[in-house]
């Protein structure tokens, strides 16, 4: 049997369809959802979203939202999600080295210091993703 996920962003429909489990990055640490989990509510963070149907895994970058678990439906709420084919690696590396030199330059515990920490993270994802293909 499979479960049916849906990964969705303001901007519209990541990804939909039957999969045998999908493992998230929850704030305490990964959450991975089988068949006919417990119904489960939580927050995401910043991280590698790991899609297992088949024979082949898919992988996402994912900056955080909520997921709501109801048995065999699964639904991820996120504030923004890429699928590892569609990161633009490059241009991720360039994020990366720009939070770097304003993180360099921001004092430790500045607003502007977690913002670029933030974007770190995130670059630091998308590359992790990328690398996946």
């Amino acid at each position: 049997m499979a479960i049916e996920l849906k990964i969705v962003t303001p901007e519209g429909e990541v990804f939909a369809g039957s999969v045998h489990s999908v493992a998230l990055p929850g704030l305490d640490g990964e959450l991975e959802v089988l068949e006919s989990h417990e119904r489960y509510l939580v927050q995401l963070q910043s991280g590698v979203v790991a899609i297992k149907g088949g024979s082949k895994a898919a992988f996402a970058a994912l900056s955080g939202g909520f997921v709501n678990i109801t048995g065999s439906k699964v639904t991820v709420l996120a504030d923004t999600c890429e699928l590892a084919e569609e990161i633009d690696l490059a241009r991720a590396e360039r994020a990366r080295d720009r939070a770097k030199t304003a993180m360099a330059k921001a004092a430790v515990g500045s607003d502007l210091f977690s913002e670029e920490q933030v974007a770190l993270q995130r670059a630091t994802t998308r590359i992790v993703v990328a690398a996946r293909r």
